[in-house]
């Protein structure tokens, strides 16, 4: 059982080197992600009880409204990453950011 541990962690260790997750991200977006989105969309726009019945054309833009969500999804988590990772190069640590500041007022 150790031994099995062992390897996976090596593994691990080896899979998160070879292929940190945003190149993962930027793999599986166009090839699973995308598809998904559509194919969910299209799904739920025809058999989700309570709709309208949509014509092939309503569900169509519905499925390219989801695949630009997952796009700019996409996109946002690798912008985000790569400030990550000129954070981590510059050595700087999430510690020593600044504190996000609240507006303490009165919300009316």
């Amino acid at each position: 059982m150790k031994a099995v541990k062992e390897l996976g962690r090596m593994l691990g260790a080896y899979l998160k080197q070879t292929f940190p997750p945003n190149r993962v991200v930027l793999i599986l977006t166009p090839i699973v992600l995308v598809p998904a989105a559509a194919a969910a969309t299209g799904w739920l726009a025809t058999n989700f009880p309570g709709l309208p019945p949509l014509d092939p054309t309503q569900v169509t833009v519905l499925m390219g409204g989801a695949v630009a969500a997952v796009i700019g999804l996409t996109y946002k988590w690798l912008s985000n990453w790569g400030q990550y990772e000129a954070r981590r190069a510059e050595g700087r640590e999430l510690s020593e950011l600044p504190e996000a500041r609240y507006y303490e007022g009165s919300a009316s």
